[in-house]
């Protein structure tokens, strides 16, 4: 019997069906809903044979001899009180198990490694500044499992947040100062976004999985991936409608498009460029500072910028904009042309 009902306890109970057990079973506060594991790890721990009682919690160990005979499990009717602290209130079904082995895959307590000088809350986690990760003590900072991370990359980010307050504080500045907490935190998706016109809407492609009477008699990967015509046509259902950190610092391009690719286009493909836009960028680079790194924006206007004096027969194809001019002048003053070290006036 595994009591639990997060991933971890999904984890124990599918390793106890590959190590040999008889039978194996799951039972946790929480309803099937409400379960803490993912629906991935649920589902196939049910398909290789693990029985699951959701709804229900431990409510005495049965022994024989010394040892584990068996287990009592109670029906769960709440997990949480009305003021949403962990208070579990049991109804009177009860239900009794034959087991040799009783795993407890409830979570774990952080240790306490400081004794005692730091406040703990629930689950043994340090009281920490949400923002900034600061603690207590002026010069200690908390992250990871410790500060309230539940998975890894909630941990990452953690360590990266404390990471960039610990520099701040050893560099003397504030800790809040011109910081976005929201943007160093989870990034709130658009899954929302309609399908534009014309788009075709292709159906997720599902994993390549091994069956369930393969997979429980080994510890190998039970997901296999795709294959190369999978994983792009997988690739292909991208709207490129989430991240756009590419243009975050570009006022321009937020009013020609969504991403450099869709502003660019036209001109890749041979079809006509707003001129205004090319004018527009300010040659900073920065929208391709984090993606895309292959698409040499800035290197397009520019050379675009060319093409249009050129066809207008280099004169300045917008009307009032004399800076081609301007640096046609400069390009023959004597402050711009190189000389040949040692040479007279004229050379």
């Amino acid at each position: 019997m595994i009591i639990g009902g997060g991933d971890v306890a999904m984890d124990c109970a599918r390793s106890a069906v590959r190590l040999g057990a008889e039978k194996v079973m799951q039972c946790s506060l929480e309803s099937e809903d409400t379960l803490p594991a993912s629906q991935e790890e649920k589902e196939e721990a049910q398909e290789e044979g693990v029985q699951c009682y959701f709804g229900w919690g431990p409510d005495a160990i049965l022994t024989e001899g010394g040892k584990v005979a068996g287990i009592r499990i109670r029906s769960v009717i709440s997990v949480y009180n009305e003021q949403g602290r962990f208070d579990p209130e049991y109804g009177e079904e009860t239900k009794e198990f034959g087991t040799d082995t009783v795993i407890m895959a409830t979570g774990q307590r952080v240790e306490d490694v400081t004794g005692g000088i730091l406040r703990q809350g629930p689950g043994g986690r340090y009281q920490v500044d949400k923002e900034t990760l600061g603690t207590a003590l002026e010069n200690v900072f908390v992250a990871g499992d410790a500060a309230g991370g539940k998975i890894v990359v909630e941990a990452m980010a953690l360590g990266r947040k404390a990471a960039i307050s610990i520099n701040r504080y050893l560099s003397g500045q504030d800790l809040r100062e011109n910081r976005d907490f929201k943007k160093e935190g989870a990034y709130e998706t658009q899954l929302n976004v309609p399908l534009p016109k014309g788009t075709e809407d292709i159906q997720r492609i599902h994993k390549n999985k091994r069956s369930a009477a393969e997979r429980i008699q080994d510890f190998e990967p039970v997901d296999l991936g795709f294959g190369e015509e999978e994983a792009v046509r997988e690739a292909s259902r991208c709207l490129q409608c989430e991240c756009r950190l590419c243009i975050k610092e570009c006022v321009m391009m937020e009013q020609y498009g969504k991403c450099p690719k869709e502003v660019c286009e036209s001109l890749l493909q041979g079809k006509n460029l707003d001129m205004k836009l090319a004018y527009s960028c300010n040659d900073c680079d920065s929208c391709t500072v984090v993606c895309p790194q292959e698409l040499p924006v800035k290197e397009i206007f520019m050379e675009s910028r060319k093409d249009f004096v050129y066809a207008n027969g280099k004169q300045p194809p917008l009307q009032g904009h004399r800076a081609v001019k301007i640096h046609q002048e400069l390009g023959f003053s004597s402050m711009y042309t190189a000389k040949v070290c040692g040479g007279g006036q004229d050379e």
